[in-house]
């Protein structure tokens, strides 16, 4: 952040002056909530139920969202919210940047009387932003060096590891209840171009069960050997998602690819996949919302994720992330089996 910058949150930790504030007032009817959920890969979807939560709750306040402006089309945020407050996380390099002093200036305009902060990870910068702009009840998880620029703060240490819980756990406290946890995407808008797609896609799968891979959080030569896999199991169709380049033709089968696809397509494509094989990402959310079997490698102390379930495999990597062969390989096996068996139920 720089030296100015932690001279200046170290300056308001140890003089800034601490007003009477009136908790009871505004836990019972804020006017204007501030919500800001984490914004890691993955996570923003996350927080949805709770969002939704605090709509039901505090239906009289006016709620706003704090998005970071890259993930902006991933959902349809202004239906569940009053208005959004797009950011720019790399940009915000000090109290100096540009970015703050907008933010600052956004945020302390519209005189915010409730933050709520789900993120599960420190942001001292932020949170120093969020008491310069004079937001009354900052309310969050407790971490060192947030003191005193969170006001109304829990710790982290009883809340739920999942990721969808936690945030629910946390407005809880707040009295919000947990609103439905279903997410549903609308079906693309029936345009010469979408209908072109639809039909597109209905011609790869051709019948089989297709299999989607986010293809872009993988070596060229996992794909390859996992794509030599699927091959062994002729009813399946295995989909890659993001390709940055095409695959030698000769290295192995050639799978259906689809690149630059908006979350409402990807969304008509994992609605009719029997499984998701990717990394912790925002394709992946989409996919666990969509209740489609997921596994998924993460680094060994990854946060942020659901519970591991029925739907959802979670392998845990050591060092550098590794496609986890051995587990796609029992997946494909599984999902062959349950194909040919469907298929001598039919005859």
């Amino acid at each position: 952040m720089g030296l100015l910058t932690d001279l200046r949150i170290d300056w308001q930790r140890r003089f800034g002056r601490r007003q009477p504030l009136p908790f009871t007032r505004v836990l019972e009817a804020p006017r204007r909530i501030l919500c800001c959920p984490a914004q890691a890969d993955g996570e923003l979807l996350m927080a949805l139920p709770a969002v939704r939560a605090l709509r039901r709750h505090f239906d009289d306040s006016l709620l706003v969202l704090l998005i970071d402006d890259r993930k902006r089309n991933l959902w349809w945020f202004d239906d569940e919210v009053d208005e959004i407050i797009d950011f720019r996380p790399d940009q915000l390099r000090g109290a100096r940047s540009r970015e703050f002093r907008r933010l600052a200036r956004l945020i302390g305009q519209k005189q915010f009387d409730l933050l709520v902060d789900l993120d599960h990870r420190p942001h001292q910068l932020l949170s120093y932003l969020f008491a310069r702009a004079g937001i009354a009840v900052r309310f969050g998880v407790r971490f060192p060096g947030d003191e005193p620029f969170k006001n109304f703060a829990i710790r982290p240490a009883g809340l739920p590891a999942d990721e969808v819980e936690r945030n629910t756990a946390m407005v809880r406290q707040l009295g919000a209840r947990r609103a439905e946890h279903f997410i549903h995407w609308p079906r693309p808008m029936i345009s010469e171009g979408k209908r072109e797609f639809r039909d597109r896609f209905q011609q790869d799968l051709a019948g089989g069960a297709a299999v989607a891979v986010e293809a872009g959080a993988w070596r060229r030569p996992d794909l390859l050997r996992f794509l030599r896999d699927a091959a062994s199991f002729p009813a399946i169709r295995p989909i890659l998602l993001n390709l940055a380049e095409p695959l030698d033709a000769a290295a192995a089968p050639q799978p259906i690819v689809y690149n630059s696809l908006s979350t409402v397509e990807l969304a008509e494509i994992l609605r009719h996949c029997q499984a998701f094989i990717g990394a912790k990402n925002d394709d992946f959310s989409v996919a666990y919302f969509l209740k489609v079997p997921a596994l998924i490698a993460v680094a060994r102390d990854e946060r942020g994720l659901p519970a591991p379930d029925e739907h959802l495999t979670i392998v845990r990597c050591r060092g550098r992330l590794e496609f986890p062969h051995q587990q796609a390989r029992q997946l494909l096996a599984e999902l062959s089996s349950r194909v040919k068996g469907r298929r001598r139920a039919d005859e």
